[in-house]
């Protein structure tokens, strides 16, 4: 009778289960043998992985230890698990890691990236490498091609064939995290594939001149958000991997723009850093595109000389800002500081997205969780962006943009805190800050002495610092070094956020409870002529700050007077028109003559984009000291001028800005203005003045009753 050696068949069950392990479960293995007690919350933040992906590889993991008679691991209340003896020396545990480590999910991706970074295949080594057959790989040779095709990378004959770009955006985009952990802990992701072997160039590195260059680069750009640094060093790995290889950057596209930035001219200053220590010359195609990845990399001062779409940016900015206004209780329309702080956003955001680098999906699953309607209202209104620059935006930037209204949110609830020494750890930029100073601020008795980036943190004197409050994980080390509490929350001031800070602040009495109570009592007492104004004369006693009082916007008519309003038969070109444009704005002193010269300079490098339909055109240069004061002239030209061979123009309205938001309700008048043809042929057929200027205010009477 043929019997079942139980044993044999338990290992082979329990292999066949492995099959489909993959490297999130392995990680999660990883992370539970080094500890005897946990949560599902802790796992997911610390592994950066969602908490329903960890309790599903959870139940996966003990269904393996149930068919191998193995003690699972116990699920307890609010997610806690307890692992004491289920995975200390089990045989079987090594079995899964033996297996997982050679999932095909796991080898394709190691086959990828020793291709792309050889730009060839050698199949024995790879072979070799990953113990398995030639014909295994090259089956996985056959999907590999297939998923590189739409990334516009080719192979033939074993060989990859694409521009450089390609590959390095690539790379970049799959292969982000396992980069970025040689930057915080100089080391090689040990738990799945031999990463070692394919990044071996790096082993001779000394690491910190690299981080020394990101460092000087930062500082000469105040820049403090965590990405920068990430994304750079990941950038400057893979580029140096390539460069080593032979392969350079060929063709770089925007070169005068990008030449004209802070960024280029920094970058020629510093890189001597990573040319003496990595031994590597870099070409001006590299440097440019270093400044691209630069550029892409953190949120600056706005630069509307340089940003192409500048109309078209701000009005959209605008609009999603009216979409979302829409859907909140607390009016949020006249936020200037939203509306600068979404400018300097958005432009290392749309480099982000055209390159394909993705930021961390951690702060996606915080913004839904937290604030699900919000986060979709954003979605949906930032559907016009995604036309404007012709790609899709994924959901971590969306978070991020969400981020941007609930700081707005805050800001306008007009709160205010009494004083305790606070120190703020944020990795996310400006806005995050913002808001999860505000929200403290908002809820207990503390004072926030400063608002630090994780690089920060090295070198700071906690001396007179209470308790750290960080949305970042920090390291072991660094919480050692400390030595006085670290509070971990996420940028959204959860539930489980408020319930940790509960334990160790002093919540502070609901303001809006008090306000009210004490307008109730009044109420019960006095004849109250104007609860508004009441309510806010109460807030600037008790609050002892000035409650922003909301701005008018200013439309075309408030920017024009006859005096600034100009008919001529023609000019004899473009640069004369501009400089008539400007006459009677000089004349008042509100603009130098060199705010003409910029205009001009700026459309030779950068081209005509201020010409818009319709022979209207809106020139305009950079907020800057070339601008005294905030105006727009006007000029009818009876015989056009042309900007370039396809844009004429018979209409110009020069723009002079001191601020990056005062012109926003008169430029949506123009571009209306431009779409009304029996508007524009009745402005060109005037010749006075004082009828021309009429007709504006009757235009605006009709837009504005």
């Amino acid at each position: 009778m043929f019997e079942i050696d139980f044993n044999s068949f338990r290992a082979i069950f329990i292999k066949v289960i492995c099959m489909n392990v993959n490297n999130r479960l392995l990680r999660i293995l990883e992370y539970l043998k080094k500890k005897e007690e946990t949560s599902i919350k802790e796992i997911a933040s610390d592994l950066n992985i969602n908490e329903r992906a960890v309790r599903y590889e959870i139940d996966n993991l003990n269904y393996i230890l149930e068919m191998n008679n193995s003690q699972v691991i116990e699920k307890e209340a609010k997610g806690r698990l307890v692992i004491n003896n289920a995975l200390a020396n089990d045989s079987n545990i090594d079995l899964i890691f033996k297996i997982g480590k050679n999932s095909k999910e796991e080898r394709i991706k190691v086959i990828k990236l020793k291709a792309l970074l050889e730009n060839s295949i050698n199949l024995s080594s790879l072979s070799k490498i990953l113990d398995v057959s030639r014909v295994t790989i090259k089956s996985d040779l056959l999907e590999i091609e297939e998923e590189l095709k739409e990334q516009k990378i080719f192979f033939s004959k074993n060989r990859i064939h694409t521009e450089e770009k390609n590959i390095r955006n690539y790379i970049m985009s799959n292969y982000y995290k396992e980069i970025n952990r040689i930057y915080y802990e100089n080391e090689f992701i040990t738990n799945t594939f031999n990463y070692k072997e394919l990044f071996k160039e790096l082993l001779d590195i000394d690491i910190d001149h690299i981080k020394k260059f990101i460092k000087e680069i930062s500082e000469k750009l105040d820049n403090r958000n965590n990405n920068f640094y990430e994304y750079i060093f990941s950038y400057i790995v893979i580029s140096y991997m390539r460069m080593k290889k032979g392969f350079q950057i060929e063709e770089v596209s925007n070169i005068l723009f990008l030449k004209s930035t802070k960024e280029y001219e920094i970058v020629n200053e510093k890189i001597k850093i990573l040319e003496d220590y990595l031994f590597l010359k870099y070409t001006e195609q590299e440097k440019l595109v270093l400044t691209d990845y630069i550029l892409g990399g953190y949120s600056y001062e706005y630069n509307t000389s340089i940003f192409e779409n500048w109309i078209e940016i701000k009005l959209l900015i605008k609009n999603i800002i009216n979409e979302v206004n829409e859907y909140m209780d607390i009016d949020i329309i006249q936020d200037e500081e939203l509306f600068e702080g979404l400018l300097n956003h958005i432009k290392p955001a749309i480099y982000r997205i055209k390159n394909n680098l993705n930021i961390e999906d951690e702060i996606y699953f915080e913004a839904i969780k937290a604030y699900p309607d919000l986060f979709n209202i954003i979605k949906i209104s930032l559907n016009r962006l995604e036309k404007l620059i012709n790609k899709e935006i994924n959901n971590s930037e969306i978070a991020l943009f969400t981020i941007h209204f609930l700081a707005s949110i805050e800001r306008n609830k007009n709160f205010r805190s009494k004083k305790k020494n606070i120190l703020l750890v944020c990795g996310g930029g400006y806005g995050t800050s913002m808001l999860v100073g505000k929200q403290l601020e908002k809820n207990y008795d503390i004072n926030i002495t400063a608002t630090i980036s994780y690089m920060e943190l090295l070198d700071f004197d906690f001396t007179s610092v209470d308790i750290v409050i960080t949305t970042l994980k920090l390291k072991d080390y660094l919480i050692e070094k400390i030595k006085i509490p670290v509070l971990k929350i996420t940028a959204f001031f959860t539930v489980e956020d408020q319930e940790l800070l509960n334990e160790s602040l002093y919540k502070k009495d609901d303001y809006k409870e008090k306000m009210n109570k004490i307008l109730g009592l009044v109420k019960e007492n006095t004849l109250i002529n104007n609860n508004s104004i009441l309510e806010r004369e109460l807030n600037k006693i008790l609050l002892d700050e000035e409650i922003n009082i909301t701005v008018k916007e200013k439309k075309l008519i408030d920017f024009i007077s006859k005096d600034k309003i100009q008919i001529i038969d023609k000019v004899s070109n473009w640069k004369e028109a501009l400089f008539i444009s400007g006459e009677p704005l000089i004349e008042k002193n509100e603009i130098n003559i060199e705010y003409i010269h910029e205009i001009i300079h700026i459309a030779e490098d950068f081209g005509v984009h201020f010409v818009l339909e319709n022979e209207v055109a809106v020139p305009h240069g950079e907020v800057s000291k070339n601008v005294n004061k905030s105006c727009i002239s006007v000029l009818s030209i009876k015989e056009p001028v042309y900007f370039s061979e396809k844009k004429p123009v018979t209409l110009i309205f020069l723009i002079g800005a001191i601020t990056a938001t005062e012109h926003i309700k008169s430029i949506e008048e123009i571009i209306n203005l431009t779409k009304r043809k029996e508007i524009l042929e009745k402005i060109h057929d005037m010749d006075n003045v004082d009828e021309l200027y009429e007709f504006f205010k009757l235009l605006d009477k009709e837009i504005n009753s």
